[in-house]
């Protein structure tokens, strides 16, 4: 993407396949206006009930897939997610003077190259031939490690990328089965007009075409591309219609050689790859995700441990939250899942902190 925040590191996590899910049940809410929905509160859509199965290699006592061994940590985050503010914490809570586990972060910019671009699956906008190079050169890069894990070939043993789970195919079985696997997610109507507003202001000739922007002044979001349409439509590789969805499902970046053939069996595929997150961390509520984290790795903190930084909160017009949240409903039905392990994780370090 056009931002350095979307030059992003990556790596990969942890495996096992074959597990299950449950049929989706529809339920019916009604939207409201408010500028952070709150789980439950609005559109119409699927609700979705994975079953407790999770990989032979993860404890059975705590909450979500926390390997028996953990010897490489994988953060898969979504753009303008809290990414910058939770590596602030971890660099600060992990530190050198910590206990447990050392995190050795992996520079993965230049091992990349052409590679560290997560081109999205459903690019329609791009030309065939931009796809096909761009495609083919993720696809080289993911065949690269298989052959020599990025872990081992950089030494370290911490990566952060905006990637899909796709990729954890390319690693052999006995790393996956030793990888930490961290997801960092956001409501995803926020998340979604955080990056639209950053593409307003980085490409306002394209986002918003008739408005005259002064040098150095912010622009007024209100007057370019309405957020409907920008994630209805995508911009510059990025399609942001149940990207959440399609990032678990291993359908965003071009690693999969082949689409879903039905919505359903996408969703599906999330669910599976969600019993391989280990951790959880909510944009809206970091300190609770950053607290289990901790918990894992053996990290010795006080209380909630370092500060961590609140995204603002973006505004958004009731009509268009409404209509972005009808666009958004699978990316809510699995956010919604999220939020179980999220109160799964804060039980278990509230249980943990009242036996000292």
């Amino acid at each position: 993407m056009a931002s350095g925040r979307f030059i992003v590191m990556w790596a990969l996590l942890s495996g096992g396949a074959g597990f299950l899910w449950s049929a989706m049940q529809q339920e019916q809410g009604a939207a409201t206006g408010s500028s952070i929905r709150q789980p439950g509160s609005m559109r119409t859509g699927p609700t979705l009930k994975p079953l407790a199965a999770k990989p032979a290699y993860c404890k059975p006592d705590l909450p979500g897939c926390i390997p028996n061994d953990i010897s490489y940590v994988f953060m898969l985050s979504l753009p303008e997610s809290g990414e910058e503010a939770v590596m602030g914490w971890i660099d600060k809570a992990g530190g050198p003077g910590s206990m447990g586990m050392q995190l050795a972060g992996c520079n993965l910019a230049s091992a990349m190259a052409d590679a560290s671009y997560c081109l999205s699956a459903t690019g329609e906008h791009h030309t065939p031939q931009v796809r096909d190079s761009t495609c083919a050169a993720q696809r080289l890069a993911l065949g690269l490690l298989h052959q020599q894990p990025l872990y081992e070939r950089l030494g370290c043993n911490f990566a952060v990328g905006q990637y899909d789970m796709s990729v954890l195919y390319a690693l052999p079985k006995e790393v996956l089965e030793r990888t930490l696997v961290v997801l960092l997610v956001r409501d995803p109507v926020q998340q979604a007009a955080t990056v639209h507003r950053i593409f307003s202001q980085l490409d306002p000739g394209r986002m918003c075409p008739g408005v005259e922007v002064k040098p150095g002044e912010p622009i007024e979001v209100a007057r370019c591309t309405k957020l409907s349409d920008f994630i209805r439509r995508g911009f510059a590789g990025a399609h942001h219609a149940n990207a959440l969805v399609r990032r678990l499902a291993g359908d965003y970046c071009c690693y999969q050689t082949g689409a879903f053939a039905e919505e359903e069996a996408r969703i599906q595929a999330a669910l599976t790859n969600l019993q391989r997150i280990g951790v959880v961390v909510d944009a809206d509520d970091m300190s609770s995700g950053l607290q289990y984290l901790a918990n894992v790795l053996g990290w010795s903190i006080n209380g909630e441990g370092p500060a961590v930084q609140k995204l603002p909160t973006e505004r958004v017009s009731p009509e268009e939250e409404e209509r972005a949240e009808g666009l958004l409903a699978r990316d809510y039905a699995l956010y919604d899942v999220l939020q179980q392990r999220v109160a799964e994780q804060a039980a278990h370090v509230a249980a943990e902190n009242a036996l000292q």
